[in-house]
């Protein structure tokens, strides 16, 4: 059950983290920084 929990909290992780690398670069290429 726990380990479960943990391996979810992981993929949700990855995934917030994949998604915010790729906002933050779409957000340099138009603000030009």
């Amino acid at each position: 059950m726990v380990v479960m929990v943990i391996e979810q909290r992981r993929a949700i992780g990855n995934a917030i983290g994949e998604i915010e690398d790729n906002y933050m670069g779409h957000c340099s290429r138009l603000c030009g920084a």
